[in-house]
């Protein structure tokens, strides 16, 4: 999988909390005040990751997927082994998902990273689920 043209990071904020054990609309509205808008950048630019930022990020490829299989997006281990993690928790795609995989680019290591459009970060694995 390859790294798309769209992030969007946490902008300055006063909100002391986002209350999680809401309704999902809810929580979704709260997060929505707190993130960016969408940020494009051109294919030969590059989106600065500074250490311990969260940015969420898309593949550049869609996934479309039947509902009797799963995907696993696992990050590339060259990546992992500068702080970079490609999805924070949830690499798990859906049956029936249709569309780019949202990223969660977290950078926990000690140097800003420079992330550019149509990079490898990571690769798809399948399971079939059997009735």
């Amino acid at each position: 999988m390859r790294l798309g043209n769209s992030f969007r990071v946490f902008r300055e904020h006063k909100t002391p909390y986002i209350d999680l054990s809401g309704p999902r609309e809810e929580v979704a509205a709260q997060l929505n005040k707190v993130m960016s808008d969408e940020i494009i950048i051109g294919d030969d630019e590059a989106f600065f990751l500074h250490p311990g930022d969260l940015a969420l990020a898309t593949t550049l490829e869609s996934v479309s997927l039947p509902a009797n299989i799963v995907g696993w997006l696992d990050g590339r281990s060259s990546l992992a082994r500068l702080g970079l993690m490609v999805h924070v928790t949830a690499h798990r795609i859906d049956p029936g998902w249709e569309g780019k995989i949202v990223l969660e680019f977290f950078n926990a290591g000690k140097l800003p990273l420079a992330l550019r459009p149509n990079m490898a970060i990571g690769a798809l694995s399948f399971e079939i689920f059997k009735w």
